[in-house]
This record gives C-alpha cells, sequence and structure tokens, in this order.
C-alpha cells in the first residue's frame, strides 16, 4: 500500500491561514499571492523559506533604498498575515502606479 502526501500548494506562496486553519479565503489567497510576485520582482528572490517564517510577522522582510516606496507599501499591505486585512483586488486596480 503506497502512502501519499498531498501538499496544498508552493511553499514559497502558502498563504498563512492554510498553514494554521487549513482553509483559504479565495481572493486574499490570490491578494497574498500578489504580494509574493511582487516581491519577487523587487528583490529576485522569494521572503519566506519556511512555514514558520510565513506565519511570523512580515516586519523582517527586506527593504533597501532603491526600493520603490509605493510598490513595498504595497507589497507590505498584500502580505499581511491577517487575511481581512490584506487589501481587495479592486483596490489594488485603483493604485495609481499599478496603471
Amino acid at each position: 500500500m503506497a502512502l501519499f502526501l498531498f501538499v496544498k500548494g508552493t511553499l514559497e506562496i502558502m498563504v498563512p491561514e492554510w498553514i494554521l486553519e487549513k482553509r483559504h479565503n479565495g481572493e486574499q489567497a490570490c491578494v497574498w499571492t500578489l504580494g509574493i510576485s511582487l516581491y519577487f520582482l523587487l528583490f529576485q528572490q522569494y521572503p519566506f523559506r519556511s512555514k514558520a517564517d510565513i506565519i511570523n510577522d512580515c516586519s523582517q522582510l527586506l527593504f533597501t533604498s532603491s526600493t520603490d516606496e509605493q510598490a513595498y507599501r504595497t507589497m507590505r499591505q498584500c502580505l499581511n498575515r491577517i487575511g481581512y486585512r490584506r487589501p481587495k483586488l479592486n483596490n489594488l486596480l485603483q493604485l495609481s502606479w499599478l496603471r
């Protein structure tokens, strides 16, 4: 008999609520993934390397003086550990720097 381990998503983009509660909201997870993508575009690396990194405070995230402040602020909002505190997709579409 074979034993299979099913992992829900890729570790680098896994949402904290999945790790903690084994559930997630689709829009909130999408916004989280946008934050991960933005981080990767800005720094050419993923922000988290373990589940512990994901569920801990994101205040340790990399920031350099060359990082665009609006992009960085948006990324930090998208990577809020608490799903309902992340911006709504419609609100992100209104950001002038994304147009």
